[in-house]
C-alpha cells in the first residue's frame, strides 16, 4: 500500500515533508556527501535510510508494520499533520471503537472532535463549526458522494476494513477542493498489498461483509474488492414465506461494493481504477395467484403489490499519476457521481384476458456529476513549493419527476410531471504555494480558486482566498487561518431523521451561492506523549435557504417560489481537545463551546434565531486500554446540549363551520397553535455511555477478533422525536420518543 501522510525527515538540514496520496514526496538534500533520511508512519516501523547522492534519485521506502511501538524520538519541531493541519485516521485505528451496530463507523468518530456535532440520536450527520451535514465535501478516491450515509444516517456507506485512511479538513481547506462551506473529508480505498493477498471477513449487527486485496501482476497490478450487505430481509422473507404459503416479503436491504485496480507501469508512472456502488432499499411485496371477486364469480385473477424506496450512489474514477521531472508530479482524473432517490407503488390486478385495476405511482430525484481534473505540483525547494490545477465538472439534475400510471376497462392513462432537468457546467482553477521556515521557525500557505457556473441563463463567477500561518517553536504551535468559500448546490430537506426523502438543486438566478467567511486561531503543546490544543473560530454565512412554512418541493413550482432566500448565519465557537497517543492508554477529551444563530428577513420578524442545532455545550471523552497482549478495552462518553424546537406562544381555539375541514375537532372547533418566536425552546441533554470489550487471538492464519459491547450503557432515554400535547389543563406541553435504550451489540471479525 502507498501510504500517504509519511513523515521524512532531513535530520541535518532540520527539515521534513509529508507523502502525497500516493505515497510521493521531494526532499532536496546534499550531493556527494554521506546523509541520513528517517521515515516515519503511525503503526509502522520507524526506518532510517543512509544515502550519498550523486545526482537527481527516485527512491522507493518500504515500511514494515509494528503493532507494538518504541517510543522514537525526532528532533523536529513541526506538526506531522502538515501546516493544513488536517486530522487524518486510519480505519485500523478506530475498530475497537464501540459503537451501536458493532461495526465501528469512519465517518461517525469525526463527531467525538471538537467543532464536530451531530444531528439527532444514531444519525451521522455532522455539523462542522456552525455549519449542516450537506455543507461538507466527502470524496471516495477524489469522486463527490452526495449522500454517504445507510439507514438513515446510522451509518455510513464506507466498509471499514476496504478503507485506507480518511483525512478531514477544516481548519485550511486547499485549494484544490472546492464547492462545500465547512469541510472535506478525503476517503481512500485500499489499493492493494503487492506482496500478498489479504482478506477480511466481518459479521455484526448490521451487516455483513467481505473485503480481500492483494497483487494481480507481480510488481504491476494490484486489486480490491468487498461486498457489504444486510442479510436480515433474506430470513424474514424465508420466515414469512414459510408461515404464509401467499408470497408475502418486507424489509430492507443496503449493498455496497467496490472495485479498485492500480496499475504501476515504472516508479514514474502509475494508473488507477475504482468503482463504487451503495444502494438502499426497503419494501413490502405482496402477490397472489388465486383472487376472486364478487364482480366476476367464477373467475380467478393475480395480484401484485408493491411499495418500495430506494437510494444510492455510483462513482468511477479513472486516474493517471505521472512524475515527469524531479521536482514536480501532476495528477489527471476522470471521474463519475451518480446519486438516485425513488419512491415506487404498484398494484396489479388482472387475468390473461383483462387487467381489472392498474396503479403505478413513481418518485425520482437524480444527481450525475462528470468531472475532469488536472493537478500539477512543483518542489522549488525544500522551503517553497506549490500546486496549480484545473478542473470542468457538467452535473445534471432532475430534481422531481412524479409519474403516474392507473388502467382499467374504463381508463388508460399514464403520465409523469416534472420540474424538467437542470444542467450546471462549473470551471475552477487553483494555485496554492507552502513557504516554510521563515526566520526558522514560521511556515505559511496561501492558495485561491477561480471558480465559475453558469446555470438558468445566469452566470456566477467566485474567487475563494485563502490562507493558514503557523509559528512552531519547542513543541509549542500558534496557528491561524482564514478562508471565503463559495458553494454552488443547496440542500432542502423536509424533516432531520437523516433519510434521504430530500432534494439537491443548483444555483438559480433567482437563489444564488452559498457563501461562508472562517476565521480560526489555535494554540497547540506537544510534550512526552500529550497533546494539548485550544482554538477559536467565527464563521458567518449568506445566501442561506430554507422551504417556506407549509411548502414541498414535491409540489408545482419553481425553486425560487419554494424557498426562503437571503438568509444569513453566524458560529462562534471555543475548542479544547486534549490527547494521549501513545502507552497502553491512549485517547482524548474533547470539548466545543459554541453559539449558532440564523437570520431572515421573512421570518421571525427579520430577527435572529437559534439554528435548530445550536448546542452550546459538546463534551467527548474517548478512551482505549490494553488489557493484555489479546483483549483490549474501550469506552466513550458523549454529552451535548439538547437541540431546538419551535414552541407555541399561545394557543386559541375557532369555530368552524366548514364540515369537511379535518383539522376541526368533533365540537366544531379547531385549536391553533400561534408561534411567536422561531426555535424558542430547547430539548434535554443528549448524553451516554458506550463500552467494548475486543478479544483477538492469532491463528496460523491471520487472526480471529470478537468484539462484544453495550450502548447507551446507563440506559439514558435520550430524545429522538417530539411531538406536541395538550394536558388536562388545556395547556400545551413537548412529549419526546425515545429509540435507543441500551442495546448490547457484538462483532466479529476473521483475517487471513
Amino acid at each position: 500500500e502507498y501510504l500517504n501522510g509519511a513523515h521524512i525527515y532531513f535530520r541535518d538540514g532540520n527539515i521534513s515533508v509529508l507523502s502525497a496520496e500516493n505515497g510521493y514526496f521531494a526532499i532536496e538534500v546534499p550531493t556527494k556527501q554521506p546523509f541520513s533520511l528517517i521515515v516515519s508512519y503511525v503503526g509502522y516501523r520507524s526506518d532510517s535510510i543512509n544515502l550519498s547522492v550523486q545526482q537527481d534519485t527516485l527512491i522507493e521506502v518500504n515500511l514494515s508494520k509494528g503493532l507494538i511501538l518504541e517510543r522514537v524520538e525526532v528532533s523536529s519541531t513541526k506538526d506531522l499533520r502538515g501546516i493544513e493541519r488536517s486530522i487524518q485516521i486510519r480505519a485500523s485505528d478506530i475498530t475497537t471503537l464501540p459503537s451501536l451496530t458493532g461495526e465501528t463507523d469512519v465517518l461517525r468518530v469525526f463527531q467525538l472532535l471538537p467543532g464536530i456535532s451531530s444531528g439527532l440520536e444514531g444519525n451521522g450527520g455532522l455539523y462542522v463549526r456552525g455549519g449542516s451535514p450537506d455543507q461538507n465535501l466527502i470524496l471516495l478516491d477524489g469522486t463527490p458522494l452526495y449522500y454517504a450515509y445507510h439507514l438513515g444516517g446510522f451509518n455510513s456507506t464506507f466498509n471499514p476494513h476496504s478503507v485506507k485512511n480518511t483525512t478531514l479538513f477544516l481548519d485550511y481547506i486547499p485549494a484544490g477542493y472546492s464547492g462545500r462551506l465547512s469541510s472535506v473529508i478525503d476517503v481512500r480505498l485500499k489499493d492493494g498489498g503487492q506482496d500478498r493477498w489479504r482478506t477480511d471477513l466481518n459479521f455484526g449487527l448490521l451487516s455483513t461483509s467481505i473485503a480481500t486485496n492483494g497483487p494481480i501482476v507481480k510488481n504491476k497490478l494490484t486489486g480490491s474488492f468487498s461486498l457489504r450487505r444486510t442479510p436480515y430481509d433474506l430470513l424474514t422473507n424465508a420466515y414469512l414465506k414459510y408461515i404464509d404459503k401467499q408470497d408475502f416479503g418486507l424489509g430492507y436491504y443496503l449493498f455496497d461494493t467496490h472495485m479498485k485496480l492500480r496499475y504501476q507501469h515504472n516508479l514514474k508512472n502509475s494508473f488507477s481504477f475504482s468503482f463504487f456502488s451503495g444502494v438502499d432499499k426497503s419494501y413490502i411485496r405482496q402477490s397472489s395467484s388465486n383472487i376472486t371477486l364478487q364482480e366476476f364469480s367464477g373467475e380467478t385473477f393475480r395480484g401484485k403489490a408493491n411499495t418500495s424506496a430506494s437510494w444510492g450512489n455510483s462513482t468511477i474514477n479513472l486516474s493517471w499519476s505521472n512524475l515527469p521531472s524531479p521536482k514536480s508530479a501532476f495528477v489527471l482524473s476522470l471521474r463519475y457521481a451518480r446519486f438516485f432517490f425513488q419512491d415506487r407503488n404498484f398494484l396489479d390486478v388482472s387475468s390473461d384476458d383483462q387487467t381489472i385495476i392498474l396503479n403505478e405511482q413513481r418518485l425520482q430525484t437524480t444527481i450525475d456529476d462528470l468531472g475532469i481534473n488536472l493537478n500539477f505540483k512543483t518542489y522549488h525547494s525544500n522551503f517553497l513549493h506549490g500546486e496549480a490545477g484545473i478542473s470542468i465538472n457538467s452535473r445534471h439534475f432532475t430534481p422531481f419527476e412524479q409519474g403516474f400510471t392507473s388502467k382499467n376497462k374504463f381508463t388508460d392513462i399514464d403520465t409523469t410531471f416534472s420540474e424538467g432537468q437542470f444542467s450546471s457546467p462549473e470551471y475552477k482553477i487553483h494555485t496554492e504555494w507552502e513557504l516554510k521556515d521563515i526566520l526558522g521557525k514560521i511556515s505559511m500557505k496561501a492558495g485561491a480558486s477561480l471558480s465559475s457556473i453558469s446555470v438558468d441563463k445566469t452566470n456566477y463567477t467566485f474567487v475563494d482566498p485563502r490562507a493558514i500561518i503557523s509559528y512552531d517553536n519547542n513543541g509549542w504551535s500558534i496557528s491561524s487561518s482564514y478562508m471565503i468559500l463559495h458553494q454552488f448546490l443547496h440542500f432542502l430537506s423536509n424533516s432531520s431523521n437523516g433519510f434521504p426523502a430530500d432534494l439537491w438543486v443548483p444555483s438559480t438566478s433567482g437563489v444564488p451561492p452559498q457563501r461562508s467567511q472562517q476565521t480560526w486561531f489555535g494554540i497547540s503543546k506537544e510534550k512526552d506523549a500529550y497533546n494539548f490544543s485550544v482554538g477559536v473560530f467565527q464563521k458567518r454565512f449568506t445566501n442561506l435557504i430554507r422551504l417556506k412554512e407549509g411548502q414541498s418541493f414535491f409540489r408545482p413550482g419553481n425553486l425560487s417560489s419554494k424557498v426562503i432566500t437571503e438568509g444569513e448565519g453566524i458560529a462562534i465557537g471555543l475548542e479544547v481537545l486534549v490527547k494521549k497517543d501513545l502507552g497502553h492508554t491512549t485517547g482524548w477529551i474533547a470539548y466545543t463551546l459554541s453559539k449558532n444563530d440564523r437570520q431572515f428577513s421573512q421570518i421571525n420578524g427579520g430577527n435572529w434565531f437559534p439554528y435548530i442545532y445550536d448546542r452550546r455545550h459538546d463534551l467527548s471523552i474517548v478512551m482505549k486500554r490494553e488489557l493484555g497482549k489479546n483483549v483490549s478495552f474501550a469506552t466513550t462518553w458523549e454529552y451535548r446540549s439538547g437541540h431546538r424546537l419551535t414552541f407555541p406562544g399561545f394557543q386559541y381555539e375557532i369555530q368552524l363551520d366548514d364540515p369537511t375541514d379535518i383539522l376541526q375537532s368533533y365540537e366544531g372547533l379547531s385549536t391553533i397553535y400561534d408561534v411567536t418566536t422561531i426555535n424558542n425552546a430547547r430539548t434535554r441533554a443528549y448524553h451516554k455511555l458506550d463500552i467494548s470489550f475486543e478479544f483477538r487471538k492469532k491463528k496460523s492464519k491471520g487472526e480471529r477478533t470478537w468484539k462484544i459491547g453495550i450502548y447507551n450503557m446507563y440506559n439514558r432515554l435520550n430524545p429522538y422525536y417530539h411531538f406536541l400535547e395538550t394536558d388536562k389543563d388545556g395547556s400545551p406541553s413537548i412529549k419526546q420518543i425515545s429509540i435507543f435504550p441500551i442495546i448490547p451489540f457484538f462483532n466479529f471479525h476473521r483475517s487471513w
